[in-house]
């Protein structure tokens, strides 16, 4: 099993193409790590959009396996004073897990009735058979071409369902955790253009 950015999936297909049995092996590879990247944009993509604008529901089910799961780390909230709200008890983080219905339940309307965007700023894309993963650093803006208001990372689990073969790279997991300033996303998942830090809250 190879790992390789999106940047070197480029590079590796523009070597090796056409350079005998190895160089179709390894453009077949590229190729399928550059599918599931593309499956994980669409994903981004379908979330993304103005205020009053209707996602796609239908196309977000679409990209999930039958048993697909999203899983969520919170970040919790201390006791009043200390970043915490006055008067309040502290809040232990916690992980959620929800299917896609239950996702486009809980975020659907607040994403149709407010600005948001997502968008990964860097990926590490693994495959190996019917099976990928991509760690996809993102960044999520209130306004188009606008400054990232949150940063964190997904841990994207993909298939390819030997039953179905030609419905493509699938979903089956999703895992993400929000950057924090006591937690930042590490620099070697960062890209190399010096981003500026984004501002978070606890």
């Amino acid at each position: 099993m190879r790992t390789m950015t999106i940047a070197a999936v480029v590079i590796s297909t523009a070597t090796l193409a056409g350079a005998g049995w190895y160089g179709v092996e390894a453009s077949a590879q590229a190729r399928s790590e550059a599918e599931a990247l593309a499956a994980v944009e669409a994903m981004y993509e379908v979330i993304s959009g103005p205020a009053g604008q209707e996602r796609d529901w239908d196309a977000f089910r679409e990209m999930f396996t039958d048993d697909g799961r999203m899983s969520l780390f919170t970040r919790g909230r201390p006791a009043g004073g200390d970043g915490g709200v006055a008067g309040t008890g502290a809040v232990a983080p916690k992980r959620i897990t929800w299917t896609p219905d239950e996702y486009i339940e809980r975020a659907g309307a607040h994403m149709e009735s407010n600005s948001f965007y997502e968008a990964s700023v860097w990926d590490n894309v693994q495959v190996f058979g019917r099976m990928a993963h991509v760690f996809s650093t993102y960044e999520t803006y209130n306004e188009l071409g606008g400054r990232a208001v949150a940063r964190g990372v997904n841990s994207i689990q993909l298939v390819k369902d030997p039953a179905d073969e030609g419905s493509g790279w699938k979903v089956l997991l999703i895992v993400w955790d929000t950057e924090t300033p006591e937690r930042p996303v590490p620099a070697g998942m960062l890209p190399a253009d010096g981003r500026a830090e984004v501002e978070t809250e606890d």
